[in-house]
């Protein structure tokens, strides 16, 4: 398993790297297809939304990090 940043929506892009936090478990060869056919491609294709940072969200809001926690809760 690798984290995967979700960068739509999240301060993210091109070359511009999102907090740790905004990040969804993928195993290697889905990772390499989310960055392959793009981010809303694959949100589409397996979680039947493009905007995964609300996928996002809630497995920070789930973090046993109080800090991690806090920052899902404000959406930044």
């Amino acid at each position: 398993m690798v984290a995967a940043h979700v960068r739509i929506g999240t301060g993210g892009g091109m070359g511009i790297k999102p907090p740790d936090w905004f990040t969804i478990p993928l195993c290697d060869h889905h990772h390499k297809e989310q960055h392959a056919h793009g981010e809303r491609t694959f949100g589409r294709k397996y979680y039947h939304y493009p905007d995964l940072r609300g996928l996002a969200l809630n497995y920070a809001a789930r973090s046993p990090v109080e800090d991690v926690r806090e920052e899902a809760r404000r959406g930044k």
